[in-house]
Protein backbone atom coordinates (compact mmCIF):
# COMPACT_ATOMS: atom_id res chain seq x y z
CA UNK A 1 0.00 0.00 0.00
CA UNK A 2 1.36 3.69 -0.94
CA UNK A 3 0.21 5.32 2.02
CA UNK A 4 -2.47 6.97 0.54
CA UNK A 5 -5.29 4.07 1.07
CA UNK A 6 -8.13 6.50 -0.55
CA UNK A 7 -6.08 6.59 -3.36
CA UNK A 8 -5.44 3.22 -4.00
CA UNK A 9 -9.07 2.13 -3.65
CA UNK A 10 -10.10 5.18 -6.05
CA UNK A 11 -7.64 3.47 -8.63
CA UNK A 12 -9.27 -0.07 -8.08
CA UNK A 13 -12.34 1.13 -8.86
CA UNK A 14 -11.37 2.89 -12.20
CA UNK A 15 -9.33 -0.31 -13.45
CA UNK A 16 -12.38 -2.48 -12.46
CA UNK A 17 -14.24 -1.21 -15.46
CA UNK A 18 -11.73 -1.49 -18.35
CA UNK A 19 -11.00 -5.23 -16.95
CA UNK A 20 -14.77 -6.14 -17.36
CA UNK A 21 -14.14 -4.33 -20.98
CA UNK A 22 -10.98 -6.06 -22.00
CA UNK A 23 -12.49 -9.59 -21.04
CA UNK A 24 -15.75 -8.48 -22.82
CA UNK A 25 -13.71 -7.64 -26.31
CA UNK A 26 -11.54 -10.91 -25.58
CA UNK A 27 -14.74 -13.19 -24.93
CA UNK A 28 -16.53 -11.52 -28.49
CA UNK A 29 -13.07 -12.06 -30.48
CA UNK A 30 -13.34 -15.66 -29.24
CA UNK A 31 -16.94 -16.11 -30.01
CA UNK A 32 -16.24 -14.98 -32.81
CA UNK A 33 -13.75 -17.04 -33.80
CA UNK A 34 -15.95 -20.12 -33.08
CA UNK A 35 -18.43 -19.01 -34.98
CA UNK A 36 -16.67 -18.76 -37.84
CA UNK A 37 -14.23 -21.56 -37.45
CA UNK A 38 -17.34 -24.03 -36.82
CA UNK A 39 -19.01 -22.16 -40.06
CA UNK A 40 -15.85 -22.83 -42.09
CA UNK A 41 -15.72 -26.06 -41.11
CA UNK A 42 -19.13 -27.31 -41.61
CA UNK A 43 -19.19 -26.12 -44.62
CA UNK A 44 -16.70 -27.63 -45.92
CA UNK A 45 -17.48 -31.18 -44.19
CA UNK A 46 -20.98 -31.03 -45.70
CA UNK A 47 -19.17 -30.16 -49.41
CA UNK A 48 -16.97 -33.29 -48.95
CA UNK A 49 -19.73 -35.18 -48.04
CA UNK A 50 -21.88 -34.42 -51.11
CA UNK A 51 -18.51 -34.68 -53.29
CA UNK A 52 -18.00 -38.63 -51.77
CA UNK A 53 -21.16 -40.00 -49.98
CA UNK A 54 -18.78 -40.75 -47.42
CA UNK A 55 -20.47 -39.50 -43.89
CA UNK A 56 -16.77 -41.22 -42.57
CA UNK A 57 -15.18 -38.57 -44.47
CA UNK A 58 -16.85 -35.22 -42.71
CA UNK A 59 -16.69 -36.69 -39.10
CA UNK A 60 -13.18 -37.18 -40.06
CA UNK A 61 -12.50 -33.95 -41.08
CA UNK A 62 -14.41 -32.77 -37.34
CA UNK A 63 -12.07 -34.26 -35.52
CA UNK A 64 -9.34 -33.69 -37.18
CA UNK A 65 -9.05 -30.49 -38.19
CA UNK A 66 -12.13 -28.77 -36.38
CA UNK A 67 -11.98 -29.85 -32.83
CA UNK A 68 -7.76 -28.94 -32.67
CA UNK A 69 -8.94 -25.83 -33.90
CA UNK A 70 -10.94 -24.99 -31.48
CA UNK A 71 -8.94 -26.66 -28.85
CA UNK A 72 -5.41 -25.67 -29.33
CA UNK A 73 -5.96 -21.80 -29.80
CA UNK A 74 -8.38 -21.74 -26.83
CA UNK A 75 -5.46 -23.45 -25.03
CA UNK A 76 -7.44 -26.60 -23.66
CA UNK A 77 -5.49 -29.95 -23.47
CA UNK A 78 -7.16 -32.79 -23.52
CA UNK A 79 -6.62 -35.76 -21.18
CA UNK A 80 -8.07 -38.72 -21.54
CA UNK A 81 -7.65 -41.97 -19.50
CA UNK A 82 -8.78 -45.81 -19.94
CA UNK A 83 -8.82 -45.76 -23.45
CA UNK A 84 -6.83 -48.76 -23.58
CA UNK A 85 -9.52 -50.62 -21.04
CA UNK A 86 -11.80 -50.19 -24.20
CA UNK A 87 -12.71 -52.60 -26.40
CA UNK A 88 -13.49 -50.82 -29.29
CA UNK A 89 -15.74 -53.26 -31.66
CA UNK A 90 -18.02 -52.54 -28.76
CA UNK A 91 -20.31 -49.20 -28.28
CA UNK A 92 -19.81 -46.54 -26.16
CA UNK A 93 -21.79 -43.35 -24.82
CA UNK A 94 -20.28 -40.74 -23.62
CA UNK A 95 -22.26 -37.94 -22.09
CA UNK A 96 -20.60 -34.31 -22.13
CA UNK A 97 -22.05 -31.63 -19.04
CA UNK A 98 -21.68 -29.11 -21.56
CA UNK A 99 -19.87 -26.57 -19.32
CA UNK A 100 -18.46 -24.70 -21.47
CA UNK A 101 -18.10 -24.21 -25.60
CA UNK A 102 -15.49 -26.52 -26.50
CA UNK A 103 -16.73 -29.74 -25.15
CA UNK A 104 -18.20 -30.85 -28.15
CA UNK A 105 -14.77 -30.24 -29.71
CA UNK A 106 -13.00 -32.37 -26.90
CA UNK A 107 -15.61 -35.19 -27.53
CA UNK A 108 -14.94 -35.07 -31.45
CA UNK A 109 -11.12 -35.29 -29.86
CA UNK A 110 -11.42 -37.90 -26.72
CA UNK A 111 -9.91 -40.94 -28.81
CA UNK A 112 -6.76 -38.83 -30.05
CA UNK A 113 -7.08 -39.06 -33.42
CA UNK A 114 -6.99 -43.18 -33.19
CA UNK A 115 -7.85 -45.51 -36.20
CA UNK A 116 -10.91 -47.82 -35.04
CA UNK A 117 -13.51 -49.40 -36.74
Amino acid sequence: MSGNGAADTSMSRRARPLARVFWLVVNAIQLLYTALWTSAGISIALLAWRATRRPSLSLAMARRVWAPGILHPAGARLEVEGLADLDWSQAYLFAANHQSMIDIAADSDIDGNRNHP
